[in-house]
């Protein structure tokens, strides 16, 4: 017998504590989020009396045809409804479920008679064919579907998706295709993919010990009970830092690079006397070269750098993930962004008499002196107190000089 009906009833204070306590029981035997007791609880106050309820039936065969058979067509037909009504875009995206089938979604947002930004679900059908043309020739026979039910397509107004090339490429895309067929409709490319592919290039530009670094680090203590009591008992404690976690380079989160930066510098004093005492212990190639990048003072001021500049793409790219309709503000944040990177690098008396989009980036009679590529406040600093302790040293100038290089190509790529 399930856990939430093993609870005795007495008092009305008692019989509120155990409805209390059968719904997070409820909850923990079915491994469900906390996040969902208050929506739980609203549903079961909506109910009707117990004797409508003792007569309910519903297992798993019964739920899954109520809601492919009941439910779905009935929100689909509201949906349906408020299309014939009211403008609106079309958002459409790749995916692969469990059993390895290409799937694709098409969304559809929309503004109801509230002015409420609505996105739904439209159709979601297999597809096979992921070329430019396969993608659109599913597209179309959706689309064909709602001119069926009595949609005018006259008010399919926008077309988004990422920016692949069999998406938005300038040749042969979907893209194309769409204004060939459907010239009326706006086509705009995703922001936040374009953001995120923006960082993913001009990453390339960085030395690739950083991202070794994060990875390395974050695998190190993921899956080590040992490890982890280690450094907190003893090294975070010693260097009296924040005791937080690692956090994972996701390989198709490029922005979540600047997330795990700001992680290993908060822990980078502990990091370095950890792999200090663990080289002793494991003197492994791996371990021998974490420990010479972490006691590397320069590779801290590359750190410093990844997080201030994927800080501004993070800044822009939050401002396409919010609910509200943002679409005015693009040209404004997209200039913001281009004049503040090609500022970092470029003269500003060339800067500030050129339009944004024509900034050309390889325009190196334009170019700021190497020592004044602008790497971020923090990493500045330290290249400053470095330069006070090796003022002598030929190794500082070159190691500043090569900073400032590989900063004023991540400028170049992103403007690109």
């Amino acid at each position: 017998m399930p856990l939430s009906l093993h609870f005795s009833v007495d008092s009305k204070i008692e019989r509120v504590a155990t409805v209390e306590a059968k719904l997070v029981t409820f909850l923990v035997e079915q491994d469900l989020p906390y996040s969902l007791s208050e929506y739980l609880l609203k549903l079961v106050k909506s109910m009707p009396g117990p004797d409508l309820l003792s007569q309910a039936t519903l297992g798993r065969t019964k739920a899954t045809n109520i809601a492919r058979q009941a439910l779905a067509p009935h929100f689909h037909e509201k949906l349906l409804e408020s299309l014939k009504t009211n403008l609106f875009s079309v958002v459409i995206d790749e995916t692969t479920d469990s059993s390895v089938a290409k799937q694709l979604a098409v969304c559809v947002s929309f503004c109801d008679e509230a002015m409420n930004v609505q996105v739904d679900l439209l159709a979601l059908v297999e597809c096979s064919d992921g070329s430019a043309s396969g993608l659109f020739n599913q597209l179309v026979k959706v689309m064909d579907d709602v001119k069926k039910a009595g949609v005018p397509l006259q008010n399919w107004v926008g077309f988004c998706s990422d920016t692949t090339n069999a998406m938005m490429g300038i040749n042969h895309s979907v893209k194309t295709l769409v204004e060939g067929k459907y010239p009326w409709v706006t086509v705009v490319k995703c922001s936040c993919h374009l953001c995120a592919l923006v960082a993913s290039h001009a990453c390339k530009k960085l030395s690739k010990s950083l991202e070794d670094l994060c990875r390395t680090v974050c695998n190190h203590f993921r899956y080590s009970t040992k490890y982890q009591d280690a450094y907190r008992k003893e090294f975070q404690v010693f260097t009296q830092v924040e005791q937080h976690r690692f956090l994972a380079l996701a390989p198709t989160r490029w922005l979540s690079f600047q997330n795990c930066a700001r992680r290993i510098l908060e822990q980078w004093d502990a990091l370095t006397l950890y792999w200090d005492s663990l080289v002793l212990d494991d003197p492994s190639n791996a371990n021998d070269h974490v420990r010479m990048t972490l006691n590397n003072p320069y590779s801290r001021v590359m750190m410093f750098f990844v997080e201030y500049v994927l800080g501004e793409l993070n800044e822009f790219n939050t401002i396409y993930q919010s609910e509200k309709p943002l679409f005015h503000l693009m040209k404004t944040q997209v200039e913001k962004l281009l004049w503040t990177f090609a500022m970092n690098s470029m003269k500003p008396s060339y800067v500030r008499t050129v339009n944004p989009f024509d900034i050309n980036p390889h325009d190196e009679v334009n170019y700021l002196p190497d020592e004044n590529v602008y790497i971020g406040y923090k990493g500045y600093d330290l290249l400053v107190g470095l330069e006070t302790r090796e003022v002598t040293s030929g190794y500082f100038v070159v190691e500043s000089l090569r900073i400032r290089r590989s900063a004023r190509d991540f400028y170049v790529e992103a403007v690109q």
